[in-house]
């Protein structure tokens, strides 16, 4: 289970290590308010300078302290970030926007905006304060989008552009589901020439619904699902395992059989 530490948080020496370990997970939590970073980043801090724990403890916390602090400087948006935005009115205007190279968003009729220094939690509000100077009770939700790849056993590989917040799982069945011979217990995330995220970490987030976002996907990043081939047998292994991670009762793939 992830923890997440949020509001204000006492430091003392029973809840330090506990929260310099969990900083880690929190301090890229996509839609972190800055109220929360903030009052992470005086525990994490509170950590590195105390003279009780050990070099291991202030190390995650040195690591996850400035992770918060480039968030809070920086904002949470790089060039290329693709963001869906839909304006309410008297209709509804629909556009994606791409962060451009002095990360700003280039607003049709209005202009430039800077997501510089914006995170992804306060990017809905800063837009509809904007948007409020030429439009009058507009309603603004945006949905940050990312672009990722999926190789391998699935009906329909390839790119796909997907809002941040998409379940791991809906992106499979997005590109076709798993098909003949495909190991989705082995499944991994890969950054460049690395691995992201690893088999079980990938496991987890089917089995507790986790988002792209909470999974730590970035654009180009790819979901890579190994294939055997063995005649059909790991395609029933392969729904199988995925109709109990998504939590649809035995009885009904047993049934699916049948047709």
């Amino acid at each position: 289970m992830k923890i997440f530490i949020y509001g204000s948080i006492a430091l003392s020496l029973a809840t330090a290590p506990l929260a310099a370990q969990a900083g880690q997970t929190t301090a890229q939590k996509p839609f972190a308010t800055r109220g929360e970073l903030t009052d992470l980043l005086d525990v994490l801090n509170g950590t590195v300078n105390s003279a009780v724990y050990t070099d291991t403890l202030k190390g995650i916390a040195r690591a996850a302290a400035g992770v918060v602090r480039s968030r809070l400087d920086q904002g949470d948006f790089q060039v290329g970030d693709r963001i869906h935005v839909t304006v309410e009115t008297t209709g509804i205007v629909e556009d994606t926007l791409v962060v451009l190279e002095d990360l700003k968003l280039e607003l049709p009729a209005m202009g430039e905006f800077s997501v510089r220094g914006i995170l992804r939690a306060e990017l809905e509000e800063a837009l509809g304060t904007f948007y409020a100077d030429f439009v009058r009770n507009a309603v603004v939700r945006v949905s940050p989008l990312i672009r990722i790849s999926i190789i391998g056993g699935v009906g329909r590989p390839g790119f796909y552009t997907v809002p941040s917040n998409t379940l791991l799982s809906d992106v499979v069945m997005d590109a076709g589901g798993p098909i003949v011979g495909s190991r989705l217990n082995e499944a991994h995330i890969d950054r460049n020439t690395e691995v992201l995220a690893r088999a079980d970490a990938v496991r987890l987030a089917f089995i507790e619904g986790n988002t792209l976002d909470q999974i730590g996907m970035r654009e180009g990043d790819q979901l890579v699902i190994p294939e055997r081939g063995d005649g059909g047998q790991g395609l029933q292994t392969s729904l199988r395992n995925f109709t109990t991670i998504l939590g649809i009762p035995a009885s009904i793939f047993a049934l699916s059989r049948l047709f």
